[in-house]
Parts: C-alpha cells; structure tokens; sequence
C-alpha cells in the first residue's frame, strides 16, 4: 500500500533569498486567482435560471465587464473547438491506423482491439439562452485557461499568467477550478439536507450554515500555491526563472526582483534539502526505506513579513500486517473496493463483522491465555487485544487496555494543555476588547438580537471582523495555539502508539460523535476549553501514525456509552433524535451491538418507555455509580464501552479485566526530551486512594 505523509522544511536549511523569490511567486499566485474568479463570477451573475424551462437566460443591463467577458469566451471557444478539433482528427486517424494494423495481423484475429476510441471534445458558446452543462462548463481547466490567455493578450494590463512559470499558473487555475467543484458539491448537500426535515439540525446534518462560495484575496496578500514536482531537474532544482519570466516585490511600484537573486535560486537545490531534513528528522519508519518519492510541495505564504513554510509530500510502498490483510480480503469480497477506498461506515460494518464472527467468545480466549501464559508472546493475533478511547472536557482522553497482563487504565489530563492555551485565550479576549468601540458593542447587540442592520452597520462589523484577523498579536496568538496542539497531539500519539506496541495491542477504538463539539453546553468556559482540544486532528493522527504501526484504528459513535454500565454488562443504545417521527422501529435504533435478537422483548419493554430510557447505573461528575453501588472512574467505563460498540462479545469479568486507572498527564517541556507519562505529582496533589482490584474486581473510591 502507497502510504502519503506531509513534513515541513526546517527553515535553517533554507536560504533567506529563497524564500524571497517564494514569496514573490505567492503575490503572482494571488493575481492569477483573483483573475480566474472574476472571469467565474462574472460568468455566472450574468445568467439566472428559469425553472420553467430548465435553462439558464442572459440577464438584461449587463454590466460592461460582463459584457467584456462574455465576448472574450465567446471568442476564446471559437478559437479552442478548432484546436480540438484538429487534434482529434490526429489522433482519430492513429486509431484508425493501428485498429487496421491489428485486424491484418493474422495471429491477432482473436484477440480484442484494446485502444479506446478518441472522443471529440467541443465547448459550447455562451449565447442568450443556454443549458446547465454550459453555464458550468466555465469551471473546466482547459477553458479558463485560455479564456485568460486572450484576455491577457487584448488587456495588456493584466499578464500574471504570461509572466510566471506555466506550471506554477496551471496549478492555481486547477486549484480554483477544484474549490468550484467542492462548493458546488457542498450546496448540493446542504440544500438536501435542509429541505429533509429529519436529517436537519441533527446529528447527521455536517452544515453549521450554507457552504460560501471562492471569494478574492486581499490586495497585498499571498496565497498558498504548490510546486510541481515533476519539474525536478536533474540537479534537484524546481521551476527554473527564464529571461521571460518576471516576478515582482511589489505591485503597485513596478519593483522585480534583482537578477543574481533567480540565478541563485535557479541553482538551488531542493532535493538535496528535503532529503537532508528526513534525515535530520530521523523518522523511524523511514530508516529502512529508501525508495520514497516526493509527491509535491506546497508553500504556505508568512504573515506580517515571517518567511513562507515550505511543505512536502512523500511517498512509499508499506506491507501491511496484523488486522490489515483480514480486513481488505473481505472488502474485496462484499463491495470488489479496496479497504481504503470505501466511506466511514462500510469500512465500520467490515470491522465489526470480521471481530465479531471471527472472536465469538474473547473472554474464553483470554483466559485460556492466562492459563498457559502465552498472552506476553501473542504473535498469532489469537486474541484482539485492544485500546479503548473516550475523549472529554475535563481530561483529555481516558484510555482502557484489555489484554492478558490485567494492565491498569489511564486517565490523561488536559490540564497543562489547557491551562497553555486559555492564557494565549486571556490574551487574545483582552486585544479584542481593545479594538471593539462601543458603535460596535450596540452593532453586535443588535444582530444578537437578529434585528436588521443597515448597510452602513453591516460595513462597520465586516471592518471589525477585519481588523481582528489583520491584527499582528491575535495572529501570533493563535498560531501558538496551533502549535501549542499540534505538538500535544503527535506526542501523545506517539506514546500511545508505543504502549500499543509495548502491550502487543493491535486494535484501538476511539469514540466520536458528529457535532459534539457544537451541540455540547457545559456553560461557556468548559465549552471553550473542550472546543479548544484538537480531539478530531488527534484521531486523524493517531490513525495515520497506527497504520505505519499495523495497527487498526476505528472511530464510533459513543452515544450512551457514559451512562451505561460497563459492570453490570448492561445494553448499549444509540442516541436518538427527539425530531425524529419514525418511532416504530425503536428497539432497532437504539441497538448497536449488532442485530435485533441481541435486545430480548422483556429487556425492550422495561427500558423503553414513552421514548425514555431507563438505566441501571448512575454518572455523577466525574464518579460512575453500578447497580450494585459500586464506583469507578466514569470515563474508564465509556472507554470499555466504546469497545462494546465494536466488539459485541466483549464483557465485563474481573478475573480478566482490571478497572483500576492512573492519572497521567503528557511532559510537554521544552527542555526534557520526550518520555511516557508522569502521574507522580498528580496523584500527590489529588490524594487518590486505589482500592486493590486484584482482591475486589472492581471498586476504586474518590
């Protein structure tokens, strides 16, 4: 399997007059895609549809840009449908020609002519009346390409795309051409959703309000733009500058950059770089790997005159083991797609089929295991050994193990990464104060209030709204944030990752639900610092980092998983939507451990009543109380539930499973290298008393 991994340049490794002529490149990247937007939107507020007869009609009183615009595609269609015309006659004769060759040759008469047919491509004009297929044809590559050639030769004012590297203004067309497709798509989505009344605002909608569409870039900004890396030449150097090529420092005065300048970056060698800082990087899973190949770069463009970052894509062949092999086989079998090639949830159903037909009893098996000690060893996968994850507000992440070794649970805190960013919040709230007037106060109260605002009004938030984005220190601000949880998260993966392959674990089940972190009401600072966790980059993470480790990484929904008890054994129930209308199947809804005859009818008529459930445990704060009143860890117990939500035989018994748990929290100094986690401090401060569980099974008091 092709596995694809992003890695940013050190910029020690990278000359300042580099990142100049990167920088240069950016601003030309931003006129070439406010170009290819103007000629879009243009195209398209000039038509409006008419559902009557399905067609889109050329609007009266135009405007003289769209006029403009209008005669430039016209003529630009004209010009390209000959071009492709010719080309198509070339290539259809070769086919013709070789079809010939292939029917003459006696030997073979049998076997089929395999060359696909050439197929004529031809756009259409833009004319008063036109169908859909030429209202968005406007968004082909090829089209807008050459619609802003010709624009570029009648206004010699505009000549961004002529005056870079071709690839380099091939690369942002495609890209604006990619953002069309992707809002489109989206809005499609979005009004499907809105018109059905069950899916809209509940936990299937994936829209906090309508999808927006491409929008300009500022006048000085810069956009993030890609090199192509097949333009590698043999030295390692990228998009080499010719005599024709111009870039520019600034706009407005008409300044180039200074000719020893390119001819210092057209020596340059990129290559050499990027693989000097793999090395430097010293990536354990590349050590043993040599043939990689760097798949692309993208340069993402420094505020406030910071350099540009400079990110690369690698590529290389892994073997999969473990769960991995199983996994794709049946994929292949029930769909003929690849494992990776299928969506969240068809990849779910394979996981839980494959677990729960193959490891019917896993409580047996563990035992069994016990019995002859062979559990340490396990390299048979006799027995799915797992890691359970149920991420939260107050901790991180409560993290359950279930293996031969009766290991001890962790309760990871959050509160170091908590306590790191609210003071990046303190002061990002005390800026904002600074620069909100007392107009805007009234403004903001009046659209809180959903009163209308004037124009005016509406142009004065908008300059706010502005005002904190453009604003040096919110920016510096809040890309420490960012890096703050960027960091937190790959170390926290990682000494996961390595517990997984300490305790041979070679499942992890993380739960999480869609729009937890928008629907969640905790009051409003729980809910900002659970908004401020990257829980959802976490998983994405420790997915990626899993497969380099053979480990198989499965997402669920955790609904209930909190309020059931994991001791008593106790059903577990998918949480359902009160807007919802179909209520004749809720014994099938609110079952997710696998088919209906799992839930008997007596179970089903005592713990759905009048849509209420019924549960037999009880959750206070941070304590879960049994039916039995027996306490543990509340978060321990989803943990071992989200398990249950893949595993359906997976049960509580005290001779396997240990309930005790840890309060960690990650190292994140600077000065200390990176280790496990530390939970001496913690648990001095917190006085927690564990009871043994090898004597009770089960009890841990607070």
């Amino acid at each position: 399997m092709k596995i694809n991994l992003t890695y940013t340049v050190k910029k020690n490794l990278i000359p300042d007059y580099y990142y100049e002529v990167l920088s240069c490149y950016g601003l030309s990247a931003k006129n070439i895609k406010n170009s290819s937007l103007f000629i879009i939107k243009n195209i398209f507020n000039s038509y409006t549809y008419n559902k009557e007869l399905n067609t889109y009609i050329l609007k009266d009183n135009l405007h003289q840009n769209q006029l403009d615009i209008l005669n430039t595609i016209n003529q630009t269609i004209l010009t390209l449908n000959a071009k492709l015309k010719s080309k198509y006659e070339y290539k259809l004769n070769l086919y013709n020609q070789l079809k010939e060759k292939h029917l003459n040759n006696q030997n073979n008469n049998k076997e089929e002519f395999k060359e696909k047919e050439p197929k004529l491509i031809q756009f259409n004009e833009y004319l008063s009346n036109i169908d859909s297929k030429t209202y968005y044809q406007i968004i082909n590559k090829s089209l807008l390409e050459n619609v802003i050639k010709t624009k570029e030769s009648i206004n010699k004012e505009f000549v961004d795309y002529g005056e870079v590297h071709s690839h380099l203004a091939q690369a942002v067309v495609q890209q604006v051409c990619d953002e069309y497709n992707y809002y489109f798509k989206a809005l499609k989505e979005y009004f499907i959703q809105h018109k059905d009344k069950t899916i809209n605002n509940s936990e299937n909608n994936n829209f906090t309000g309508m999808p927006k569409e491409p929008q300009y870039k500022a006048k000085n900004s810069k956009i993030t733009f890609e090199l192509c890396t097949e333009r590698f030449n043999n030295n390692g150097t990228v998009l080499i500058i010719g005599n024709k090529h111009k870039l520019y420092k600034d706009y407005a005065k008409k300044e180039l950059l200074k000719p020893e300048i390119i001819d210092k970056f057209n020596s340059f060698n990129l290559m050499k770089v990027i693989n000097n800082d793999l090395k430097e990087k010293n990536i354990h899973y590349l050590n043993n790997i040599n043939n990689y190949d760097i798949v692309g770069i993208r340069v993402i463009p420094g505020k406030y005159k910071k350099l540009p970052k400079i990110e690369y894509i690698i590529s290389f062949e892994k073997e999969l083991k473990g769960f991995y092999p199983e996994l794709i086989n049946k994929s292949n079998e029930r769909y003929n797609k690849d494992f990776f090639e299928l969506k969240d949830n068809l990849k779910l159903n394979i996981i839980k089929d494959y677990f729960n037909n193959d490891y019917k009893d896993l409580n047996n098996q563990l035992n069994e295991d016990l019995n002859n000690n062979t559990s340490k060893v396990n390299n048979n996968n006799s027995v799915p050994y797992f890691m359970g994850l149920d991420l939260g507000v107050v901790n991180f992440a409560a993290v359950s193990f279930y293996t031969a070794n009766r290991d001890k649970n962790y309760v990871i805190s959050g509160k170091t990464l908590k306590s790191r960013i609210s003071q990046l919040d303190n002061r990002i709230d005390k800026k904002k104060k600074e620069l909100c007037i007392d107009t805007i106060k009234l403004i903001q109260s009046k659209k809180d209030k959903k009163e209308v605002l004037t124009r005016q009004e509406l142009n004065l938030l908008s300059e706010y709204y502005k005002s904190i984005y453009n604003d040096e220190l919110i920016s510096q601000s809040q890309e420490r944030k960012n890096n703050i949880s960027s960091d937190y998260i790959h170390k926290l993966s990682k000494c996961l990752i390595d517990e997984c392959i300490k305790k041979n674990i070679k499942v992890i089940v993380v739960g999480k639900n869609k729009g937890w972190k928008q629907e969640i009401n905790n009051g409003a600072k729980n809910n900002r610092d659970f908004y401020n966790f990257p829980h959802a980059r976490f998983i994405e993470v420790l997915k990626y980092k899993g497969l380099l480790k053979d480990i198989v990484v499965i997402e669920v929904e955790e609904s209930y998983t909190s309020k059931t008890s994991f001791i008593d054994n106790e059903e577990l129930r998918v949480y359902q939507d009160k807007r919802s209308k179909d209520l004749d199947n809720s014994e099938e809804r609110n079952l997710t451990q696998g088919n209906k005859n799992q839930l008997s009818k007596d179970v089903s008529k005592s713990t759905i009543k009048n849509n209420k459930i019924k549960l037999l445990g009880k959750r206070v704060n941070r304590k879960f109380i049994t039916k039995d009143k027996v306490i543990i860890h509340a978060d321990i117990n989803g943990s071992f539930n989200i398990v249950r939500k893949v595993l359906f035989n997976f049960k509580f018994n005290k001779e396997v499973i240990n309930i005790g748990y840890e309060l960690m929290e990650l190292n994140m100094s600077r000065k200390v290298k990176l280790k496990n986690f530390y939970a001496q401090s913690l648990i001095k401060k917190q006085k927690l008393k564990e009871i043994n569980c090898e004597q009770s099974g089960v009890a841990l008091n607070f």
